[in-house]
């Protein structure tokens, strides 16, 4: 199923089924950095442009980072990144948007927010709720 099948509605009643409110998620785009970028782009266009339009719902909770991917045919759940497996957490200012960038187990991550768009309406209180609040970490 596409992003573009889902509204803000059944976004927030998934995040509210999972973990009982819907004040610390966003609705993000996977960011490659740019010698990634590169590199598939060489690789495969098809690759480039499938691989960085993935788009996730991640919510902040005192355990971690949970994670899950709109947009695939299989039903998935959320997957919990735990804070003790978290490095390195920045928030990045952008053009229109900003980037979070963290490293989990060793391995660059990277979630672009945006704050225009249908799906993306919360994303811009949620995410100076996460800021203000040390993303959750410390609760």
């Amino acid at each position: 199923m596409s992003l573009f099948m889902y509204d803000m509605d059944e976004l927030r009643s998934q995040v509210q089924e999972a973990f009982g409110d819907t004040e610390h998620y966003l609705v993000v785009v996977k960011h490659n950095n740019w010698q990634s970028d590169i590199i598939k782009l060489f690789i495969n266009t098809l690759y480039y442009a499938t691989d960085s339009s993935r788009q996730f719902i991640v919510y902040f909770s005192p355990k971690g980072i949970y994670e899950k991917e709109l947009g695939t045919p299989i039903k998935s759940d959320f997957v919990l990144m735990p804070w003790h497996e978290i490095e390195e957490l920045t928030l990045k200012p952008w053009w229109a948007h900003k980037v979070i960038r963290f490293l989990h187990l060793g391995k660059s991550m990277g979630y672009e927010v945006n704050f225009w768009g249908r799906v993306n309406k919360d994303n811009k209180a949620n995410l100076a709720n996460l800021v203000a609040n040390n993303w959750r970490r410390d609760l």
